[in-house]
């Protein structure tokens, strides 16, 4: 009945078409525009190849003002510990959830 090369209608061979809402099209059309329209503009602010200057005041501030905001005389535990303390502590909880992932990979016991 109008089949082609005798294969059954997509209902009767057990595959469905996946439907989508126009509302959820529309939303990952505006979300994609919106994603594409800042990743254009940060490359705006991307510094120059070789360009000095980049971190001078971040690092001039972090020298200057280690030892009495933070009260530690090791400027890089400072560093790391009290003013990247959350930077530190996603980059652990990376390494976490990474070391447990392969352990359950690795482990042979089923859960």
């Amino acid at each position: 009945m109008g089949n082609r090369a005798g294969k059954a209608p997509y209902k009767e061979r057990g595959m469905m078409k996946k439907y989508i809402p126009e509302k959820k099209k529309i939303v990952g059309v505006l979300v994609l525009a919106l994603f594409a329209f800042v990743l254009a503009q940060s490359l705006f602010f991307i510094p120059q190849f070789g360009d000095l200057d980049v971190g001078r005041d971040v690092s001039s501030y972090y020298i200057d003002n280690s030892l009495e905001k933070t009260g530690s005389a090791n400027i890089v535990n400072s560093i790391v510990w009290d003013f990247r303390s959350y930077d530190t502590l996603g980059e652990e909880t990376v390494l976490f959830a990474a070391t447990i992932g392969i352990v359950l990979l690795v482990r042979r016991r089923k859960i």
